[in-house]
């Protein structure tokens, strides 16, 4: 039996079956490229500017190997970076559309890793333990350094000596004051002495400058005074040293120490003349006097 019902035609405005299925998975897929389009230009329009970045990146290392606590974070660190760039270059791949932000990827994460690894190297190869504790003994050494430290009254040395109650060779910075110089005590002289040894001292506050990181990397294990005299067993390398050989030849920080100071010592005009007496007639002089007890820098009348 016919029906009479007329047949369903679709329009045009009407949605297919199942067109919720036919949509693409990622709507903003237009948007993101554009992002990567934005990122691709500024880093080629930027051209040689580039290269600072690499410094940045090796500087950034740097300092996270001094912020991170320890091995264990230094090489997650290590890992991150490389993990960073293997996703950069599987994500990416050969495509030709983004080659500068695909580089960028790859070179930004294995230039950070790479600070980290430099300044690690050099913590381990030039970086010294400091002493354990603070300790009085009878040291002998090789002076290495001497600076004179004439603002301070003191002499402040380097001597290469091996740690008290140990077999390491470290080098110690001591200040010793001007009354215990003796002459021979100069760069390479073998001397003997006791001193009051301690570790390099941490930050007061923090944030504070951290003479223990400054001397670790310097090589010093440990600072202190000289207590007593100084015995020169082999006086200095230096031909004729004395404190009077050091005044005539002074070395050159030496040199920059004086001149340095030499503005210091010399007095303006204006306190030269203040300070000299002017042969003028006083009020006292005019009324005759030899003396006057009111100022110090009149002079007496002929």
């Amino acid at each position: 039996m016919a029906s009479n019902a007329p047949p369903t035609v679709p329009m045009g405005n009407d949605a297919p079956l199942g067109a919720a299925l036919q949509h693409s998975p990622w709507p903003k897929r237009a948007r993101l490229a554009s992002g990567l389009e934005a990122c691709e230009q500024f880093i080629e329009a930027a051209g040689f500017d580039r290269a600072p970045w690499l410094v940045v990146a090796l500087a950034a290392g740097i300092a996270a190997w001094f912020v991170l606590a320890g091995p264990a974070q230094w090489l997650g660190l290590f890992a991150a970076c490389l993990a960073g760039a293997v996703t950069a270059g599987l994500w990416f791949g050969r495509e030709t559309r983004f080659p500068y932000l695909r580089q960028s990827l790859i070179v930004i994460p294995l230039v950070l890793a790479a600070g980290c690894a430099l300044i690690w190297s050099k913590s381990a190869l030039i970086g010294t333990p400091p002493i354990a504790r603070p300790t009085v003994a009878t040291i002998v050494g090789k002076v290495l350094s001497r600076e004179e430290r004439p603002a301070e009254a003191r002499i402040r040395i380097v001597l290469a000596i091996r740690e008290p109650g140990g077999t390491r060779a470290v080098r110690v910075r001591l200040n010793l004051d001007n009354s215990q110089d003796v002459p021979g005590l100069g760069e390479g002289a073998q001397v003997t002495l006791r001193a009051r040894l301690v570790p390099p001292a941490a930050p007061m506050l923090p944030g504070g400058y951290d003479f223990g990181r400054t001397a670790w990397f310097a090589g010093l294990a440990a600072t202190g005074s000289v207590l007593g005299p100084v015995r020169v067993i082999a006086p200095s390398s230096r031909a004729g040293w004395s404190p009077g050989f050091s005044a005539a030849f002074p070395t050159t920080s030496e040199q920059t120490s004086r001149a340095r100071r030499a503005p210091l010592r010399r007095p303006s005009p204006a306190v030269t003349g203040a300070q000299s007496p002017r042969k003028t007639r006083t009020p006292c002089a005019m009324r005759g006097l030899r003396t006057c007890s009111q100022s110090a820098v009149c002079t007496s009348a002929p």
